[in-house]
């Protein structure tokens, strides 16, 4: 009885994934129709040990980890890096591969779109509200995947980099 109560608890979480997922692509077509002609500049003072600003937008992360693979999503993300949030805990300093899905313009193309393939460490983790968050480092980056994580940042309307006040002056 309890087996096929979970079961149908999950056949139940999964449907309504799907339909979120869904829902989700609807939404997102729905805003690519807007144009928006401004990116938001990211302050360099609040943080200033960081090479380039992290964006708290959220992106699926598929972590190869043995012989599992492991889902979980971005908290945050920059160029040289991004903070996860997942249940279990990942090997210190240990090589990881991974894949993030990157945003598209609409559900179609993320679906069938090959995800980036990078590869990094788990720089510290720590236990935020019973969830683990990693902070991973980017290792290895080639211009192509630096390219595209520059990509993601557009279709967030961010900048990838810190902005002087030079660049925030109207022409």
């Amino acid at each position: 009885d309890t087996l096929k109560e979970n079961s149908a608890k999950v056949e139940t979480t999964a449907a309504i994934g799907n339909s979120l997922h869904k829902v989700t692509g609807t939404l997102t077509e729905l805003m690519s129709r807007f144009t928006f002609n401004s990116i938001q500049a990211i302050d360099p003072e609040r943080h200033e040990k960081r090479i380039y600003p992290r964006i708290t937008n959220r992106l699926l992360v598929q972590i190869n980890h043995g012989n599992a693979i492991i889902e979980c999503s971005t908290l945050d993300f920059s160029l040289t890096g991004m903070r996860i949030e997942l249940a279990g805990k990942l090997p210190d300093q240990k090589p990881l591969n991974f894949e993030i899905f990157l945003p598209r313009a609409n559900l179609e193309l993320y679906e069938n779109k090959t995800p980036l393939k990078l590869s990094g460490h788990v720089n510290w983790q720590r236990t935020v509200n019973e969830k683990n968050e990693c902070g991973i480092k980017f290792e290895n980056l080639n211009e192509a995947s630096t390219l595209k994580l520059r990509e993601c940042f557009e279709h967030f309307k961010k900048n990838p980099e810190y902005m002087t006040k030079f660049q925030l002056a109207p022409n």
